[in-house]
């Protein structure tokens, strides 16, 4: 699967030379092999605002108008276990384009990208590797054996390569339906039955001394709160003591 995918890759380069370059999602300069120009990158995706108190206590939306938790929390709350959630950015404008570039599109280069801003965000909540480990939400099943690769599992493998930082996949997803294609209230009445613990969970946490370390639940946008909700519930279930949530995007 890894060669094919860097098969795709060399096409992909090849293409851009035979007609021309690509272009910035967010501001239209001609780019390189990356949907995003370096100048924008560093403009929009190395400033997000930090953990504290200009976010949501329990979604980690950034606050607008409101004062510790956001409209949506006080009113229907969905994220209650995770001890925290800390989501980078808002899901709009251009940057619902860059997710589905990512992917629907296998642009697999924006995965190391995504992954030195979440070793950035790991670092900015005091959760280095010797404290803490990566908890992917899972895929769907048979969806890496059908598109070859999984977009958390990638970002997961470079935060172990690149950052140190352990994975462990100790979750599970029994649905293959995929969420997007849900309404709210089919997520809602979903909740608690999409994920269980892997089989060798418990064996894992024990052996690891997991329980004694922060699980960090990754996963790429934030949209009613249940995955990561149902997620956190069962890493608590196992015996982890802290349970935290990091996203890319979150919607607003």
């Amino acid at each position: 699967m890894e060669k094919k995918g860097l098969l795709r890759k060399g096409f992909r380069i090849a293409l851009t030379f035979a007609v021309g370059r690509e272009k910035c999602l967010c501001c239209g300069k001609e780019t390189f092999d990356m949907p995003l120009c370096k100048s924008c990158i560093k403009d929009h995706m190395l400033n997000y605002v930090p953990p504290g108190s200009c976010r949501c206590s329990r979604c980690g939306k950034v606050l607008l108008s409101e004062s510790g938790i956001c409209t949506v929390c006080r009113t229907r709350p969905v994220i209650k276990t995770p001890d925290n959630v800390f989501p980078l950015y808002s899901y709009r404008l251009w940057r619902k384009k860059l997710l589905s570039e990512w992917k629907l599109h296998g642009r697999r280069a924006l995965s190391s990208l995504f992954a030195s801003l979440f070793a950035s965000a790991l670092k900015s909540m005091n959760l280095m590797p010797e404290n803490a480990f990566i908890v992917p939400v899972p895929p769907r099943p048979g969806k890496i054996r059908r598109e070859g690769w999984d977009q958390m599992m990638e970002l997961a493998s470079f935060l172990r390569k690149d950052y140190g930082y352990p994975v462990m996949p100790l979750l599970k997803r029994l649905s293959v339906t995929q969420q997007k294609e849900k309404n709210r209230r089919q997520r809602m009445e979903g909740n608690n039955t999409s994920y269980k613990a892997a089989e060798d969970a418990v064996e894992t946490v024990k052996k690891t001394g997991a329980g004694e370390r922060t699980a960090v639940v990754i996963d790429d946008v934030i949209t009613t709160g249940v995955t990561v909700e149902e997620c956190a519930l069962h890493l608590k279930e196992l015996g982890i003591g802290k349970v935290q949530v990091l996203s890319i995007f979150i919607v607003d």
